[in-house]
């Protein structure tokens, strides 16, 4: 094709992409001049279906932050896909140009993406090809999702993929996709589902807030100082097993309105970093006391022993008090407990093991803060 080319009532004014699948242009239309769109147009016969997938999957899906079908023919020479034009660039595009982007930017695209996500899962339809290529930004900021070349309708495992990779499912089918941003269970060709994207769009999530793409165990704060807490966490449960990971978009955007609004989230898995205090369920609050109880008896009962005097007696209770408080955290214990052996070896008494457990939990406040 070439500039001129009429397709349907558009003309060919440039082209504005191309891949293995074919090309993508940007066409105006015949009498209205105004009137621009994008026309996907296959180069070989066997992305055909998965135009035509394309196209009436976008048709049936009408949401603001999906790319809307405007016309669709598998039957013309050449087949076509007529859609909006989005006047922006994609997602890869701004990535390129920033490397990574702002916390308040990155969670704007992936919350829309994600809204586009949780209205097309409520219909049936699974995108199954999330990655910054997909995510197009207009001018003003909106995130627009396309290319449902790849989706289905159905929890029956489509060999129809078509873009750059190759695996083998356990039928023998050959599939293709980009590897980077498929889920385990996509790329075993196994059934998959909603989680599918839920996983790909945190592989997107983790990019866009640090450049790079996740490697296991990973959470985007090991490479940006900084990072909101619940980020980590929301992350993690898109990037893991199925099991484990959210069921689909909405749990996921509900997750991150809630931390957005200063609320937290439930305990993550393990591998996370949850924003929460020490004493965050009844249970815990209960040992904490016990522990705290027992220390302080012990302490008093060892400074009285030791002592035979009621003041050093006292401060062996101080000094029990917060080691107990510090039992149900180790780290924080040794820090404790190494402050109550240098006073106590300094001064040689229990006063001085008791002024060194208070400049130990200064210590220990100021590292906690400074993870915080």
């Amino acid at each position: 094709m070439q500039k001129g080319d009429r397709i349907s009532e558009y003309i060919l004014v440039e082209r504005i992409g191309r891949g293995g699948f074919g090309e993508v242009w940007k066409a105006k239309h015949e009498i209205l001049p105004d009137k621009l769109v994008a026309i996907k147009i296959p180069t070989d016969e066997h992305y055909i279906e998965q135009l035509r997938s394309e196209g009436i999957l976008q048709h049936t899906l009408d949401h603001p932050n999906i790319v809307k079908t405007l016309g669709l023919s598998v039957t013309a020479s050449p087949p076509y896909f007529i859609m909006d034009l989005v006047e922006g660039k994609s997602l890869r595009d701004r990535l390129k140009e920033a490397g990574r982007l702002p916390v308040p930017e990155a969670l704007s695209v992936v919350s829309q993406v994600g809204q586009a996500l949780a209205y097309a899962h409520r219909k049936g339809v699974v995108h199954a090809d999330i990655k910054p290529e997909n995510i197009l930004i207009d001018k003003d900021g909106q995130a627009m999702l396309t290319d449902f070349g790849l989706g289905r309708v159905s929890q029956t495992y489509s060999a129809a993929l078509a873009l750059d990779g190759s695996l083998i499912t356990k039928e023998g089918h050959s599939i293709t996709g980009t590897l980077d941003y498929m889920s385990p269970e996509q790329k075993q060709g196994e059934q998959f589902g909603p989680e599918s994207d839920v996983y790909s769009l945190g592989v997107v999530l983790f990019e866009v807030l640090t450049g790079e793409l996740p490697q296991p165990q990973d959470v985007p704060s090991d490479l940006v100082g900084g990072m909101p807490p619940y980020l980590d966490y929301v992350f993690t449960k898109c990037y893991t097993r199925v099991a484990k990971r959210y069921k689909h978009a909405d749990e996921m955007l509900k997750d991150l309105l809630r931390q957005q609004r200063g609320t937290r989230a439930p305990a993550g898995p393990a591998g996370t970093k949850p924003h929460r205090p020490v004493v965050a369920e009844p249970l815990s609050g209960c040992l904490v006391v016990m522990s705290m109880l027992v220390g302080s008896l012990a302490g008093f009962a060892l400074g009285l022993i030791l002592t035979h005097s009621p003041i050093f007696a006292l401060a062996g209770a101080g000094i029990g008090l917060v080691l107990g408080a510090r039992a149900l955290r180790p780290k924080y214990l040794i820090i404790t407990l190494g402050g109550a052996i240098i006073g106590g070896i300094v001064a040689r008494n229990v006063i001085g093991s008791l002024i060194g457990v208070i400049g130990a939990e200064i210590v220990a406040t100021f590292i906690e803060m400074g993870k915080n």
